[in-house]
C-alpha cells in the first residue's frame, strides 16, 4: 500500500498542476462525444472481473 508514496517520493512529477488541464479535458471530452456500446460494455466487464 506505501509503494505509490514510495514511487512519488523517488521520482518526483516535473509538473506538479497544469492550469489549462480542466479547459483541456473539456474541449477533448466535448470531441469525443457521448459514451458508446462497447464502451458502456467494457466499463460492466471490468466492473464484474474487479468485484
Amino acid at each position: 500500500m506505501l509503494t505509490p508514496l514510495i514511487v512519488y517520493k523517488i521520482f518526483l512529477p516535473e509538473t506538479k498542476y497544469t492550469a489549462d488541464a480542466p479547459i483541456m479535458a473539456k474541449n477533448k471530452l466535448e470531441q469525443m462525444g457521448p459514451v458508446k456500446r462497447n464502451e458502456w460494455m467494457m466499463m460492466g466487464t471490468m466492473l464484474v472481473t474487479v468485484t
